[in-house]
């Protein structure tokens, strides 16, 4: 913001040298310097010059003051975006356009068990169990052709056990890709279903699952026999 201001200050003098010249007032001692005819002439020269600079002091504040006024709103949305960020119960990361982690919340550390310096230094592909670096480099690919994507997946905690999530991510063309992720935890529900699908494959009576349209989905040993 300083440096357009001196640009506008420096362009308003240039500027107004050129206004005087070309109203036919002689150049008399003043500020830039030159040499004067009378002193009618001089005094003249010299109130259109401070009242110039006057103009120039307020217009320089009123700049001054609205650019303040919009970092401070930009500073605040920063920091809003940040705390929210931050003290989500979901896991967030950022990634480029080629999977690496860039950002990370304090959320999905906890999640993992990785610190966030140890994550800033890993690829998609090194959490993901679902896909492998071939795989991951196809679905960027697929979100990026969509602009957004929801899925399941699972991750790889630090200590070696898994995580599952559903995520959400959003691709953004902004210096040269972002991909903009939520993660959240759906362990206990992917537990809970394995565990009713074991007891419904192992129970004695016959049991079948079918779609809105009647097709049988999944059936357990008891009805097939």
């Amino acid at each position: 913001s300083s440096d357009l201001m001196k640009t506008i200050t420096m362009a308003l003098m240039i500027l107004f040298i050129i206004l005087i010249y070309s109203s036919g007032i002689p150049i008399a001692i003043s500020p830039w310097g030159g040499i004067g005819y009378n002193p009618s002439q001089l005094l003249l020269q010299n109130q259109i010059f401070l009242i110039f600079l006057a103009f120039v002091g307020y217009l320089m504040s009123a700049i001054y003051s609205g650019l303040k006024k919009a970092e401070g709103s930009v500073r605040k949305s920063e920091e809003m975006y940040r705390t929210i960020i931050e003290t989500a119960m979901d896991g967030f990361w950022i990634t480029d356009a080629k999977g690496n982690i860039l950002q990370v919340n304090d959320a999905y550390c906890r999640m993992t068990g990785y610190s966030q310096s140890e994550l800033l230094t890993m690829h998609i592909s090194d959490l993901d169990t679902n896909e492998n670096s071939a795989d991951v480099y196809e679905h960027i690919n697929k979100v990026k052709s969509f602009s957004e994507d929801r899925f399941e997946t699972r991750h790889r905690r630090k200590d070696g056990s898994f995580i599952d999530f559903i995520s959400n991510v959003q691709y953004r063309n902004d210096e040269g890709g972002r991909f903009f992720a939520f993660f959240h935890d759906i362990t206990q529900r992917k537990r809970t279903e394995d565990e009713i699908k074991t007891i419904l494959r192992t129970a004695l009576d016959g049991f079948y699952l079918v779609d809105m349209e009647g097709r049988i989905l999944e059936t357990n040993n008891s009805y097939c026999s």
